[in-house]
């Protein structure tokens, strides 16, 4: 008991000082001194399309195993009936031998994968896609005829929630090394397909603001177009750049700039609104009636999306130009 505790407390420390890929190998090392395995993947995915069975990869560590296990896998991941019961949430690890169990079930094109790759001898567990977060995952490999034990699966169902809570301090540290300023931060890590390795809780509160259904870790196609080519996006409710820091692909979001949308007179009413001021006061500072105030309010709340005077001043104190709040005096008459 004492040396597995060591283990783990070798794999938190790893998610401390490694990067991604050196902590998923160092995972995946710490692991093979308890169980004995040939080949494994640690993964992260996603539900694929409209089949809520067929998972996708997003990012993946392989040890002793040909990349094509991954470029193989979206042909058969929709019709694997292990791959279904991982999605429907496994509670304890998923033992298997794959050739013999796929020959019985006539799972012709799944027989063969498992031949190709060399996986006689499985064992799976992990955390299916839930909303907004994706899939993680690892699965051990034998090539030969000796079945994991349930000794096995005990050694990997302790391990694997540290293995869980480790990854997300391994991500969140890299975050917190590119951008070390303190306080509320929208940035997120994108690897090569779109998928958010990591993200700042604010980052996710944001796509929100612009897609309202989205439920996925991956980006939003707009967006992704956008990061493909370099480009910034510029949306109705959040503004997104993009660069590249230590080799990794950076989101910066931030709630977008709404105030140009106004016409200079319903900025200057809703400066002086949401300052405080009554509809009267408002009509008296800047020389109109009362009508033009409201309707310049009920315009600006229409534009902006706003519903009442307390989400107004919040928009306009953390958007506005400096002195935009400062008094005005206008020469509009009523209905002008």
């Amino acid at each position: 008991m004492k040396a597995f505790a060591s283990t783990l407390a070798d794999l938190h420390y790893a998610s401390q000082h490694a990067s991604p890929h050196e902590f998923s190998a160092e995972a995946v090392r710490l692991l093979r001194k308890w169980i004995e395995f040939d080949g494994g993947v640690l993964g992260t995915g996603y539900a694929e399309g409209k089949m809520e069975d067929a998972l996708g990869i997003a990012d993946a560590h392989i040890y002793n195993r040909s990349p094509d296990i991954l470029t193989d896998y979206p042909d058969v991941s929709a019709s694997d009936p292990l791959t279904q019961s991982f999605m429907s949430g496994l509670c304890e690890p998923l033992l298997c031998s794959c050739p013999s169990y796929y020959a019985a079930r006539n799972l012709a094109a799944l027989e063969k994968y498992a031949r190709r790759h060399d996986i006689n001898e499985l064992m799976l567990f992990g955390a299916p896609p839930q909303e907004r977060l994706g899939a993680r995952w690892f699965v051990a490999y034998r090539g030969d005829n000796r079945p994991f034990s349930g000794q096995d699966a005990n050694y990997l169902h302790a391990f694997w929630l540290n293995l869980s809570i480790a990854m997300d301090a391994n991500r969140s540290r890299l975050l917190e090394e590119i951008f070390p300023e303190q306080g509320d931060r929208a940035v997120a890590l994108i690897n090569w397909r779109g998928i958010l390795i990591a993200a700042d809780p604010l980052f996710q509160r944001l796509l929100q603001l612009e897609w309202p259904g989205h439920r996925q870790p991956r980006l939003p196609a707009p967006l992704w177009e956008c990061a493909v080519t370099n480009a910034g996006y510029q949306g109705k409710r959040i503004e997104v750049r993009f660069s590249r820091q230590r080799g990794q692909l950076m989101c910066h979001a931030r709630e977008a700039l709404i105030l140009p949308k106004l016409t200079p007179s319903e900025s200057r009413v809703a400066a002086l609104f949401s300052a405080g001021m009554s509809h009267k006061e408002v009509a008296q500072h800047l020389g109109v009636s009362q009508f033009t105030v409201r309707n310049h309010l009920k315009s600006s709340y229409s534009k902006l999306g706003l519903h009442d005077k307390a989400e107004l001043a919040r928009y306009m104190v953390a958007q506005a130009p400096a002195g935009l709040q400062a008094p005005y005096r206008e020469t509009e008459r009523a209905g002008g």
